[in-house]
Protein backbone atom coordinates (compact mmCIF):
# COMPACT_ATOMS: atom_id res chain seq x y z
CA UNK A 1 0.00 0.00 0.00
CA UNK A 2 3.01 2.15 1.13
CA UNK A 3 4.09 1.45 -1.97
CA UNK A 4 1.04 2.37 -4.46
CA UNK A 5 0.73 5.76 -2.31
CA UNK A 6 4.52 6.58 -3.23
CA UNK A 7 2.96 5.86 -6.80
CA UNK A 8 0.42 8.48 -6.67
CA UNK A 9 2.34 10.64 -5.35
CA UNK A 10 5.06 10.63 -7.71
CA UNK A 11 2.49 10.62 -11.18
CA UNK A 12 1.49 14.00 -9.17
CA UNK A 13 4.54 15.50 -10.20
CA UNK A 14 5.47 13.31 -13.51
CA UNK A 15 3.94 14.13 -16.51
CA UNK A 16 2.26 11.70 -18.52
CA UNK A 17 5.09 12.01 -21.51
CA UNK A 18 8.08 11.79 -18.31
CA UNK A 19 6.38 8.36 -17.05
CA UNK A 20 5.98 7.14 -21.22
CA UNK A 21 9.72 7.72 -21.69
CA UNK A 22 10.69 6.37 -18.68
CA UNK A 23 9.14 3.61 -19.04
CA UNK A 24 10.03 2.65 -23.04
CA UNK A 25 13.69 3.69 -21.03
CA UNK A 26 13.34 0.73 -18.80
CA UNK A 27 11.47 -1.70 -21.55
CA UNK A 28 14.85 -0.88 -23.68
CA UNK A 29 17.35 -1.47 -20.97
CA UNK A 30 15.80 -4.72 -19.69
CA UNK A 31 15.37 -6.04 -23.88
CA UNK A 32 19.01 -5.35 -24.42
CA UNK A 33 20.33 -6.67 -20.91
CA UNK A 34 19.02 -9.79 -22.03
CA UNK A 35 20.32 -10.11 -25.81
CA UNK A 36 23.80 -11.73 -26.41
CA UNK A 37 24.90 -8.99 -28.51
CA UNK A 38 28.69 -10.34 -29.93
CA UNK A 39 29.12 -7.53 -32.13
CA UNK A 40 30.22 -4.57 -30.83
CA UNK A 41 33.12 -6.64 -29.31
CA UNK A 42 33.35 -7.94 -32.58
CA UNK A 43 34.10 -4.73 -34.24
CA UNK A 44 36.44 -3.27 -31.81
CA UNK A 45 38.93 -6.71 -33.00
CA UNK A 46 38.04 -5.94 -36.12
CA UNK A 47 39.42 -2.16 -35.62
CA UNK A 48 42.53 -3.34 -34.15
CA UNK A 49 43.18 -5.28 -36.78
CA UNK A 50 43.04 -2.45 -39.61
CA UNK A 51 43.97 0.49 -37.26
CA UNK A 52 44.57 3.26 -39.35
CA UNK A 53 41.31 2.01 -41.52
CA UNK A 54 38.82 4.62 -42.73
CA UNK A 55 35.68 4.54 -40.85
CA UNK A 56 34.01 6.21 -44.01
CA UNK A 57 35.37 2.93 -45.66
CA UNK A 58 32.97 0.05 -46.90
CA UNK A 59 34.94 -2.37 -45.56
CA UNK A 60 34.53 -0.88 -42.49
CA UNK A 61 30.53 -0.70 -43.15
CA UNK A 62 30.46 -4.23 -44.49
CA UNK A 63 32.19 -5.28 -41.07
CA UNK A 64 29.57 -4.01 -39.59
CA UNK A 65 26.42 -5.32 -41.32
CA UNK A 66 28.25 -8.80 -40.81
CA UNK A 67 28.09 -8.70 -36.98
CA UNK A 68 24.53 -7.27 -36.81
CA UNK A 69 23.19 -10.02 -39.38
CA UNK A 70 25.14 -12.42 -36.29
CA UNK A 71 23.39 -10.57 -33.43
CA UNK A 72 19.97 -10.69 -34.90
CA UNK A 73 20.24 -14.98 -36.40
CA UNK A 74 21.85 -15.88 -32.56
CA UNK A 75 19.51 -13.59 -30.71
CA UNK A 76 15.95 -13.93 -32.85
CA UNK A 77 14.88 -17.62 -33.22
CA UNK A 78 12.21 -16.33 -35.81
CA UNK A 79 14.75 -13.85 -37.88
CA UNK A 80 17.20 -16.30 -38.09
CA UNK A 81 14.16 -18.87 -39.26
CA UNK A 82 13.26 -16.07 -42.00
CA UNK A 83 16.52 -15.98 -43.50
CA UNK A 84 17.29 -19.76 -43.35
CA UNK A 85 14.03 -20.23 -45.37
CA UNK A 86 14.29 -17.26 -47.39
CA UNK A 87 11.72 -16.00 -46.71
CA UNK A 88 13.78 -12.79 -46.33
CA UNK A 89 17.38 -11.69 -47.56
CA UNK A 90 19.90 -9.74 -46.50
CA UNK A 91 21.44 -7.51 -48.61
CA UNK A 92 24.88 -4.99 -48.15
CA UNK A 93 24.00 -1.99 -50.04
CA UNK A 94 21.68 -1.93 -52.05
CA UNK A 95 20.28 1.30 -53.81
CA UNK A 96 16.77 1.14 -51.80
CA UNK A 97 13.61 3.63 -54.57
CA UNK A 98 11.08 5.39 -53.34
CA UNK A 99 8.45 6.91 -55.86
CA UNK A 100 10.69 10.31 -56.22
CA UNK A 101 14.13 8.85 -55.41
CA UNK A 102 17.23 6.59 -54.78
CA UNK A 103 19.29 5.97 -51.55
CA UNK A 104 22.28 3.18 -51.07
CA UNK A 105 21.29 1.47 -47.78
CA UNK A 106 24.32 0.07 -45.98
CA UNK A 107 21.90 -3.22 -44.75
CA UNK A 108 18.22 -4.69 -45.51
CA UNK A 109 16.67 -7.68 -44.86
CA UNK A 110 14.27 -7.29 -47.78
CA UNK A 111 11.23 -10.01 -48.89
CA UNK A 112 12.48 -12.70 -51.47
CA UNK A 113 9.13 -13.14 -52.90
CA UNK A 114 9.07 -9.77 -54.07
CA UNK A 115 12.16 -9.72 -56.38
CA UNK A 116 12.96 -8.37 -58.71
CA UNK A 117 11.23 -5.31 -56.84
CA UNK A 118 13.30 -4.42 -53.79
CA UNK A 119 10.15 -4.31 -50.43
CA UNK A 120 12.85 -4.29 -47.36
CA UNK A 121 11.22 -5.01 -43.93
CA UNK A 122 14.31 -3.97 -41.91
CA UNK A 123 17.16 -1.97 -42.58
CA UNK A 124 20.18 -0.65 -40.93
CA UNK A 125 22.51 2.13 -41.51
CA UNK A 126 26.08 2.42 -40.52
CA UNK A 127 27.28 6.26 -38.88
CA UNK A 128 30.30 7.27 -37.30
CA UNK A 129 31.45 9.91 -35.30
CA UNK A 130 35.39 9.63 -34.81
CA UNK A 131 36.87 13.44 -35.37
CA UNK A 132 35.12 16.80 -34.94
CA UNK A 133 32.66 15.96 -32.70
CA UNK A 134 30.23 18.88 -32.58
CA UNK A 135 29.83 19.54 -36.02
CA UNK A 136 29.96 15.58 -36.63
CA UNK A 137 27.24 14.57 -34.31
CA UNK A 138 24.64 17.36 -35.92
CA UNK A 139 25.62 16.15 -39.48
CA UNK A 140 25.31 12.28 -38.74
CA UNK A 141 21.65 13.05 -36.88
CA UNK A 142 20.64 14.84 -39.52
CA UNK A 143 22.00 12.19 -41.67
CA UNK A 144 19.81 9.27 -39.59
CA UNK A 145 16.55 11.72 -39.94
CA UNK A 146 16.61 12.01 -44.09
CA UNK A 147 17.51 7.72 -44.06
CA UNK A 148 14.44 6.86 -42.08
CA UNK A 149 12.73 9.21 -44.21
CA UNK A 150 13.71 7.68 -46.83
CA UNK A 151 12.92 4.19 -45.74
CA UNK A 152 9.64 5.21 -44.50
CA UNK A 153 8.91 6.74 -48.02
CA UNK A 154 10.05 3.43 -49.45
CA UNK A 155 7.45 1.32 -46.85
CA UNK A 156 5.95 2.81 -44.57
CA UNK A 157 6.19 -0.66 -42.26
CA UNK A 158 9.74 -0.85 -43.03
CA UNK A 159 11.75 -1.12 -39.31
CA UNK A 160 14.53 1.80 -39.97
CA UNK A 161 17.50 0.83 -37.48
CA UNK A 162 20.58 2.24 -37.10
CA UNK A 163 24.16 1.98 -35.35
CA UNK A 164 25.97 5.10 -35.01
CA UNK A 165 29.86 4.63 -33.81
CA UNK A 166 31.33 6.88 -31.40
CA UNK A 167 34.95 7.42 -30.94
CA UNK A 168 35.08 7.96 -27.35
CA UNK A 169 39.74 8.50 -27.03
CA UNK A 170 41.47 11.68 -27.46
CA UNK A 171 44.10 9.73 -29.06
CA UNK A 172 42.39 8.92 -31.85
CA UNK A 173 43.82 10.08 -34.99
CA UNK A 174 42.24 11.19 -38.27
CA UNK A 175 43.67 8.69 -41.25
CA UNK A 176 42.56 11.69 -43.88
CA UNK A 177 46.10 12.86 -44.76
CA UNK A 178 44.82 16.94 -44.21
CA UNK A 179 45.49 15.76 -40.46
CA UNK A 180 48.57 13.70 -40.56
CA UNK A 181 50.93 15.09 -37.97
CA UNK A 182 47.75 17.73 -36.39
CA UNK A 183 47.71 18.26 -33.08
CA UNK A 184 44.50 19.16 -30.72
CA UNK A 185 43.51 21.69 -28.67
CA UNK A 186 42.85 20.71 -25.11
CA UNK A 187 38.78 19.57 -24.34
CA UNK A 188 36.92 17.15 -22.31
CA UNK A 189 36.27 14.19 -24.26
CA UNK A 190 34.62 12.93 -21.74
CA UNK A 191 32.19 15.68 -21.63
CA UNK A 192 32.02 15.80 -25.61
CA UNK A 193 31.06 12.36 -26.08
CA UNK A 194 28.33 12.68 -23.50
CA UNK A 195 26.76 15.23 -24.93
CA UNK A 196 26.79 13.76 -28.40
CA UNK A 197 25.42 10.35 -27.01
CA UNK A 198 22.65 12.86 -25.81
CA UNK A 199 21.80 14.63 -28.63
CA UNK A 200 21.05 11.34 -30.21
CA UNK A 201 19.47 9.65 -27.21
CA UNK A 202 17.28 12.64 -27.01
CA UNK A 203 16.19 12.41 -30.51
CA UNK A 204 14.57 8.49 -29.84
CA UNK A 205 12.74 9.96 -27.02
CA UNK A 206 10.87 12.55 -28.30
Amino acid sequence: MRGHEYSKRKSCRVSDADAVRHSLSQLRASWYDALTLRGPESYIRWINKHLGFNPRSQANSDALSDFVIADLEENCPSFRSALESGLLVATKNPNVQTNVAERSIDLVFHEKASLPTLAVRVSVEHKTIMTAHGKARKNRYGDLIAYCNHMHNHRKDCVAGAIVVVNTSPEYENPDAFAKGLKRPRFNMEKVVADTIGILRNSLEE
